[in-house]
């Protein structure tokens, strides 16, 4: 029995030791919400010094943790009041205050040290491109320096606090001087807040000691001396006490030197004392771990020498801070950076060291660079070294989880040399050491350091070096509202990790103009296009989707009267729209219908009606033969209980020219320079086209008007002459009414001109590079895109230049506001070759289309509009370069002939904006499209060609395929084609601008077209399959058509008794149609049919 008592007496004074720890030692991925725990030999006694004994720091949100400790038999645990941020890293210290039921403490502090995980990240970033350091380029830290959960920024330059835990940062608060050399953030008073330590780089040798307030005040406490010129700092609790003390790297002014580390202990305050100084051979990095595992933190040190072997001591610690011996490590350069992680998941920690070499008759600003990995054995002995990437100019490196998989990545900066820019690479760890390569992000210039921590709150790693780039995950998406929402609307979308999207589509058609208010926020406009379906939100690393209804409007358009695209609209035609619902019948209203011409009278004046449903407009004066009329109803138009379009619409439509036999005899050319550009159009209001050319001569632009005598012959106006240099001009001048006034105004790459009383002004309102007119906002005036070069700044040395088309959109009076830019071309593209605004996709918006030769060869870029004025920015891509537009095939939408891959081509249109390829075209060797307009007067658009010698005409059977060899001579090589009725005959005439080489001068040649034909009468047995029905017929009519007819466009008029058209209309090749009529007196009213096989007149009775 006193055996017995004696053994178990001794069993109880044993001293009790650690036997596990969660998270273990090293550990690389611990659960951000872990507890804390440590596991002992012996149960323990759960007094108030052992619930205090286990310290656990984080190292960039609350310092030393606050939480709750509690004792389980043999184990400690500690739950930390919040989480640990993602990638961190946390020290946690058990000192020998605890203490066994036996009333035993354990013989020495143990520290031991781990990683937070990151819960997400793709290795895919992006720049925030915002300098947060100024021009102090100290080493950053990140940390919660206020408390409010998020991590904020602190370098040399000051304080930016992250105000809305999404990595927007505050304005920089200055830090008391000294300036910092160095800086590290930890809670050296265990106050639960993170203070700042800074190196003070001079012969004195010092580090400011500054506490923290809790709100991202510091104030100076304390200036401990260490050795001369101090060049890093580290923090860790190398005594085990459970507070944090500091570690500086002290290098010599001169290679030659000998460095040391000084070592300073905390007294659990903040108040730092110790003279031990480790002596080094020169100067040092320095790196804290515990390498053998053995429960401290022992001192790696990294000899920077480039005229010595240099080496990497290995100073083991004997728990209470004080460093001795241990195994050195030959490398085979400098050292200048050492990090410690366990790379290889074998629960040691390996060395990750930066070396730098300067080779021998190499200029200075050029170094060699190495990342080595040298393995621990588990003892502190390093294996001989894995290179992992080699590099010039070497930067700073960082170890985190880059990609979310529980392992660590490197980060690795190459600072530049002459034009090439700063970059950060990433080289992603297989799990087991082995690291890949995968990318490159420029970044801004200045600092190499790179510093990892979670900014958004998204539980991936981001990285600073003097700007964030943010870690992209996939995007997520949560909710839409509302979720079915009218064209028009605006729409909110919420998710995660949205602040890198490219695209957003409805129904897998891009929106344009969509807004990224954050990082969980997006917002958009339905667009006018839009069809109800799936939503998806596009990143550079995924996509997300969820459902998407586009409800009806409140207001809808039924009908348009000429119909959309329409190609031989009467040119006294009325305009009209027919509504879902009754409209009211006010100011708005009969304003709300704005319509323009292309050639003659700009905004055009007349008599607006409404009745009930429908509102028309009557122009005061007929529109130009084959002209293009654009008709913009605004969304000032209500419905009679308020209700409202969702998008202003856009109609076009092209108007009749008389039948002609489509020969053309040659008029009396206009003399010109070197001309590039005309255009046709009533200029001084006398009912005639003038004409209106460029010339470009030693980039000295002279705009020339010639004034028509009305039959096609011309006399010299007004010259206008600007100086360009940026060869806009080429392709920009246009005529439109800019102010609304009602005459055509001239738009140039200068500027607009704007027109009184048929001249121009002499100084030109802004600087357009205009390129295409139309009302791409649908307000009731014309915008335009412009042409332009634009810098665009990267981070870091570069500047690039590239070529971009501007929206403008019209203030109502000739000025502009520029609302979007489209990239086109680079800066040594040309200009663009070609750009129209047409309504593509039949929506009522009108789309841009836009070649540019040198950026897409052979193609022509579409992008929609949404309604409002803003173009999808990616477009899509149409094989055909510099096409005529226009319904080739009769059926209301505008298909595309031009060239691709050197021959003629025809894209079909589907009436979306969907192409498929039309019949081949033989134009003629040499010949390739210019223009289309209906030259004959059938009622199809036919195709004006033009080789390096000729202009010709290519006829169409009204289904878009084209045929005849007629061919004018010119004698010089044509440069654009214009046409329009010169001689006022109705026909269309031409105007080829060509250029002779030989002679140096240029001249455009006058064509007019002057053969009409009588239109024949319809055969009677054919007159006799035409029907009405119903007849008599009250809003509606339908015309019935035999086989022969029904195969091809014809055009309906509708006349009164008197002969007055009331109602004009080009219609398509089909057997029945129903045609919507006007609000008329009830009567009797002939309905005259004009086919390509003569005309023919059927009785209609009006009830």
């Amino acid at each position: 029995m006193l055996l017995l008592l004696a053994s178990t007496s001794t069993a109880y004074a044993q001293t009790p030791t650690v036997t596990s720890l969660s998270p273990v030692r090293n550990a690389r991925s611990a659960p951000q919400a872990t507890n804390v725990a440590v596991s002992f030999s012996q149960a323990l006694n759960s007094n108030a010094a052992t619930l205090g004994a286990l310290k656990v720091f984080s190292q960039q949100a609350g310092g030393k943790k606050a939480g709750t400790a509690t004792v389980s038999g043999n184990t400690l645990t500690f739950d930390p009041t919040t989480d640990f941020k993602a990638g961190e890293k946390v020290s946690a210290t058990v000192t020998a205050a605890v203490q066994s039921s036996g009333g035993q403490n354990l013989a020495a502090g143990q520290v031991f040290q781990f990683t937070a995980a990151a819960t997400g990240g793709t290795a895919s970033f992006f720049n925030q491109q915002v300098n947060l350091l100024g021009s102090n380029t100290a080493y950053p830290v990140l940390g919660d320096v206020d408390g409010d959960g998020d991590l904020d920024v602190v370098s040399g330059a000051g304080v930016r606090l992250n105000t809305d835990g999404l990595g927007t940062f505050g304005e920089n608060q200055p830090l008391p001087t000294p300036a910092a050399f160095a800086l590290a953030l930890g809670d050296v008073d265990a106050d639960g807040d993170l203070d700042l330590l800074t190196v003070n780089n001079n012969a004195a040798g010092t580090v400011s000691v500054r506490l923290n307030n809790g709100s991202g005040s510091f104030s100076g406490s304390q200036e401990v001396e260490v050795g001369s010129y101090p060049a890093s700092l580290t923090l860790g609790d190398v005594d085990g006490d459970g507070d944090l003390d500091f570690l500086t790297a002290n290098n010599p002014a001169t290679n030659t030197s000998s460095g040391s580390v000084s070592v300073r202990l905390n007294n659990g305050s903040g108040t730092f004392s110790g003279t031990q100084e480790v002596a080094t051979s020169n100067r040092s990095s320095t790196a804290l771990g515990d390498v053998d595992g053995d429960g401290d933190l022992d001192l790696l040190l990294g000899i920077y020498n480039s005229s010595v072997t240099s080496v990497v001591q290995v100073r083991l610690n004997n728990g209470a801070g004080t460093f001795g011996t241990g195994p050195t490590a030959p490398i085979d350069a400098a050292i200048y950076q050492l990090l410690l992680e366990d790379m290889d998941a074998d629960g040691d920690l390996d060395m990750v060291a930066a070396h730098i070499v300067v080779p021998t008759g190499i200029p200075s600003l050029i170094s060699q660079g190495r990342v080595i990995l040298y393995r621990n054995n588990g003892t502190g002995s390093f294996a001989s070294g894995q290179v992992i990437m080699s590099l010039s100019n070497p930067g700073r490196i960082s170890l985190g989880d880059l990609d979310g998989d529980n392992d660590l990545d490197l980060l690795t900066t190459y600072t530049g040399f002459r034009f090439d820019p700063p970059t950060v690479s990433i080289h992603l760890n297989n799990g087991t050491g082995t690291l890949t390569t995968v990318n490159a992000k420029p970044y801004n210039p200045g600092i190499a350091n790179t510093v990892l921590g979670d900014v958004d709150n998204d539980g991936d790693l981001d990285f600073l070096t003097s700007t964030i780039f943010f870690n992209q995950n996939a995007p997520t998406l949560t909710s839409v509202t509302p979720a079915a929402a009218p064209v028009g609307a605006t729409v909110v979308l919420r998710g995660k990790d949205l602040r890198q999207t490219t695209n957003l589509a409805i129904n897998g058609v891009s929106v344009p103009g969509f807004v990224i208010n954050s990082d969980a926020q997006i917002t958009f406009t339905v667009p006018i296009y839009a069809t109800s379906g799936p939503l998806t939100v596009t990143t550079t690393v995924g996509t997300a989707t969820l459902a998407f209804t586009v409800a009806p409007p409140d207001l809808a358009i039924t009908s348009t009267i000429p119909g959309r695209n329409a190609i031989a609209a009467s040119r006294s035609t009325d305009v009209g729209v027919t509504f879902s619902k009754l409209i009211r019948n006010n100011a708005a209203g009969l304003g709300s219908l704005k319509v323009f011409s292309q050639q003659a009278g700009g905004l055009k004046t007349g008599m607006p009606l409404i009745s009930n449903s429908f509102l028309a407009f009557n122009p005061t004066t007929d529109f130009k033969p084959g002209e293009t009329v654009s008709a913009t109803l605004s969304r000032a138009v209500e419905g009679r209980n308020d209700e409202r379009l969702g998008a202003g619409q856009v109609v076009q439509f092209t108007t009749a020219t008389a039948r002609s036999s489509a020969l053309f005899t040659s008029g009396p050319s206009v003399a010109l320079v070197n001309p590039y550009g005309a255009t046709q159009g009533d200029v001084d209001n006398d009912g005639d086209l003038d004409l209106v050319t460029i010339d470009n001569l030693s980039n000295t632009v002279t705009i020339r008007v010639r004034l028509n005598a009305g039959n096609g012959t011309f006399t010299n106006g007004q010259t206008v002459t600007f100086s360009e240099t940026s060869y806009l001009s080429q392709t920009s001048t246009l005529l439109g009414d800019m102010d609304g006034d009602g005459d055509v105004d001239l738009v140039t790459s200068a500027g607009v001109y704007l027109n009184t009383n048929g001249v121009f002004a002499s100084t030109p309102q802004g600087d357009t590079g205009s390129v295409a007119l139309g009302d791409v906002d649908a307000d009731g005036d014309l915008d335009l895109i412009a042409s332009s070069l634009a810098a665009v700044t990267i981070p870091g040395p570069i500047t690039y230049t590239i070529r971009t088309a501007l929206v403008r959109l019209n203030n109502g009076n000739g000025t502009f506001t520029q609302t979007q830019q489209l990239t086109v071309g680079s800066s040594d593209n040309n200009p663009p070759t070609f750009a129209l605004l047409k309504d593509i996709n039949n929506d009522g918006a009108l789309d841009l289309l836009i070649s540019n030769t040198t950026a897409n060869p052979g193609s022509t870029m579409l992008h929609l509009n949404n309604g409002f004025g803003t173009f999808d920015p990616s477009g899509q891509q149409l094989p055909v370069s510099n096409p005529a537009v226009g319904d080739l095939d009769g059926d209301g939408d505008l298909d595309l002939v031009g060239t691709a891959s050197a021959a003629p081509t025809i894209l079909f249109n589907n009436g979306r904006g969907t192409f498929s390829n039309g019949p081949a075209v033989n134009l003629g060797a040499g010949f390739t499209p210019s223009v289309l307009g209906d030259v004959d007067g059938d009622g199809d658009l036919d195709l004006f060609v033009v080789s390096p010698t000729q202009a010709g005409i290519r006829l169409n059977d009204g289904t878009g395929t084209f045929s005849g060899a007629a061919n004018l001579s010119l004698n010089a090589s044509p440069r654009t084609l214009t046409t329009g009725d010169l001689d006022g005959d109705g026909t269309l005439d031409l105007v080829a601008l060509g250029y002779n080489s030989a002679t140096t001068s240029g001249a455009a040649s006058i064509f007019l077209n002057s053969h009409t034909i009588p239109t024949a009468t319809l055969p009677a047995q054919l007159a006799e399959q035409i029907s009405l029905y119903p007849n008599p017929a009250r809003a509606a009519v339908q015309l019935r058509l035999p086989a022969s007819l029904a195969r091809q466009p014809l055009q309906l008029q509708l006349l009164n008794t008197l002969g007055q058209v009331m109602l004009e209309q080009t219609l398509s090749a089909q057997p029945a149609t129903e045609i919507a009529l006007p609000r008329l007196p009830a009567g009797v009213y002939n309905v005259r049919l004009t086919t390509t096989q003569g005309s023919t007149a059927k009785r209609l009775v009006l009830e």
